[in-house]
């Protein structure tokens, strides 16, 4: 097994590991002769908090990625599986996303590119007859996200005894634990299962009703300050995941409930010193 990222990454001893800036086509053209893999699993893309969304090194990573996915082909390469995401769905039609029925209507710059490489990704496999899997991630949380997003923050207001303040509480989104992503995207490599494939929990919950279950677990003396505040911002579109697809081609199951995977984000607190908090509503 072999790894590559921009800075060495630090994993087991069984895995080779290379630092590689990935959108040097150059570097990235000889790694591949080098490993001469069978299968990628591509998950880098351009992921800075807050600025991802509409950052121009979506078109770099675009770009880069048709390059690996079609060099990795044309010297036999087997089977390419990406990462995705579900802002490829944009604002689907009553929240929940299907693979094969709802639209691709991205509206963002990051979901617009994620949804491009898709596209190309499908094509190349088709064209060098080989094999491909796009895995579109939903709201994932868990031990060691950046700071700014939404469980840690919730983290950091409760354990400093606040509630914190909830821009669109009533959305429904679908949250996944980080390991069970993990375990479902290692699911669909072992599987195979072509084209783009859900991956989430299945379950739609509103922020608010986080932010409830959280407070009432681990936090009850905070429950007399819960409150149904009027939102501020504009209304949102719930989005979640039928995950019909991911358990039936691959056996996969969510194991991790959000009471679990809070639990393991307070076990690490305030020692997970991923990035700085966020400031303001949620």
């Amino acid at each position: 097994m072999h790894a590559a990222a921009r800075r060495k990454p630090v994993l087991e001893s069984a895995v080779r590991t290379y630092a590689v800036d990935l959108l040097d086509s150059d570097r990235v053209a000889d790694l591949l002769s080098e490993v001469k893999p069978n299968y990628i699993l591509h998950a880098a893309w351009t992921t800075a908090p807050g600025e991802f969304w509409a950052s121009p090194q979506n078109f770099d990573w675009l770009k880069s990625s048709v390059f690996l996915a079609e060099r990795f082909y044309r010297q036999g390469g087997r089977r390419f599986v990406g990462i995705g995401s579900c802002a490829e769905y944009g604002t689907p039609q009553n929240g929940v996303c299907r693979e094969f029925q709802t639209p691709i209507r991205p509206t963002t710059l990051y979901g617009a590119s994620k949804a491009a490489m898709s596209y190309a990704l499908e094509s190349a496999s088709l064209l060098y007859g080989r094999s491909s899997a796009w895995a579109r991630i939903f709201f994932p949380y868990g031990v060691g996200e950046p700071r700014s997003k939404l469980f840690s923050r919730l983290l950091q207001d409760l354990e400093a005894r606040r509630l914190p303040e909830l821009q669109h509480p009533d959305r429904r989104l679908d949250f996944i634990n980080i390991e069970d992503v993990a375990d479902a995207v290692v699911a669909i490599v072992d599987s195979a299962v072509e084209g783009p494939v859900n991956v989430g929990s299945g379950k739609a919950i509103s922020i608010r009703d986080v932010l409830m279950l959280i407070v009432r677990r681990f936090y009850p003396d905070l429950q007399p300050l819960l409150s149904s505040a009027p939102p501020s911002g504009s209304p949102q579109s719930d989005i979640f995941a039928d995950i019909a697809r991911l358990q039936s081609l691959t056996g996969f199951e969510p194991r991790i409930t959000l009471v679990e995977g809070f639990s393991q984000m307070r076990e690490h607190f305030p020692h997970d010193t991923n990035a700085a908090f966020g400031q303001g509503p949620l």
